[in-house]
């Protein structure tokens, strides 16, 4: 990706979770934000928090690529956003 942007997108279910790792496999530095620490603590071990297919690769991809993270902290994570360019 020529521009990427670091994006953060608030929820990891089945939607956002969704939304960020496709947003992360475009290229695009993506923290998702959740209250569910099992949710984020499966987006940081490079597993998807349910069952979609093709998520749980793509998760594990994105995270090895360093391209996708979580976190509970959602001040932390609007910080490294906001549309700033990654890089």
């Amino acid at each position: 990706m020529e521009h990427p942007t670091s994006l953060a997108v608030f929820g990891l279910g089945y939607v956002s979770c969704v939304t960020a790792a496709c947003l992360a496999a475009r290229g695009h530095r993506v923290t998702g934000v959740d209250t569910s620490e099992m949710k984020v603590a499966c987006v940081e071990a490079g597993r998807a928090p349910f069952y979609e297919p093709g998520l749980e690769a793509i998760v594990a991809a994105e995270r090895q690529a360093g391209r996708l993270r979580a976190t509970v902290d959602a001040e932390a994570a609007l910080a490294g956003a906001w549309g700033r360019r990654a890089g």
